[in-house]
């Protein structure tokens, strides 16, 4: 049986709708699912196999102004050497990956996570509005065909976007989902995904199955 692991949790986010929701979706493509919720227990934990990776975390050092100093006592985490060659060996070794919703935000925009993703949150310029019905829409040329729907979920606006990135769905004018592939392996960001609510409507489950499966197409 193939290995996923999934990183959950964080600032405002406890990760329980993305595990539950991702974990089914790696069961019926025959995954058994690892969940990490402490970014100290990555390192060892992809150091004993990772067939797939799976972001659902939002980690970073909460270094911005807006978070209180016991914020950031209680929720911040650094980007440590440790996890960083975790990372850049796993990435190195053709891992595929799939970012969900606060992925981006993950490790403040560092290097090999941007640069693996195709895209990330700046701090200067994103930002998302409250939870609101979104017109997600595919975009002209993608290989994920799936028809136009409605979701509750936020908005994200404002981010870093490689040149590269193939888009696959957009909603405003803002890229929604993106597809990065490079010699190093694949990478798949889906914006959407805040809670149970948005991942469990019924166009949004098929495209995160889509999704899957081109990451791990051969």
């Amino acid at each position: 049986m193939r290995r996923a692991v999934l990183l959950a949790g964080g600032w405002a986010h406890p990760g329980h709708d993305q595990v539950a929701a991702v974990s089914a979706l790696l069961a019926e493509r025959s995954f058994e699912t690892r969940v990490v919720r402490d970014p100290a227990d990555v390192p060892a934990t992809l150091d004993d196999g990772c067939d797939l990776l799976v972001v659902a975390a939002c980690w970073f050092s909460m270094t911005d102004e807006r978070y209180t100093d016991e914020q950031r006592r209680d929720h911040a985490v650094v980007f440590s050497p440790a996890l960083d060659q975790a990372l850049a060996k796993l990435r190195n070794q053709g891992c595929p990956v799939l970012a969900l919703h606060t992925a981006v935000i993950c490790f403040d925009g560092h290097a090999t996570w941007a640069d693996w993703l195709g895209g990330t949150w700046n701090w200067t310029t994103s930002w998302h509005p409250q939870p609101g019905p979104i017109l997600v829409q595919p975009a002209d040329e993608t290989p994920i065909e799936f028809p136009a729907f409605t979701v509750l979920d936020e908005l994200y606006q404002g981010l870093d976007l490689a040149a590269g990135a193939d888009i696959v769905a957009h909603a405003e004018g803002h890229p929604l989902v993106w597809l990065q592939a490079t010699e190093s392996g694949r990478a798949v960001v889906n914006l959407l995904g805040h809670d149970h609510q948005s991942l469990a409507e019924p166009n949004h489950r098929q495209l995160n199955g889509q999704l899957l499966d081109w990451l791990l197409r051969n």
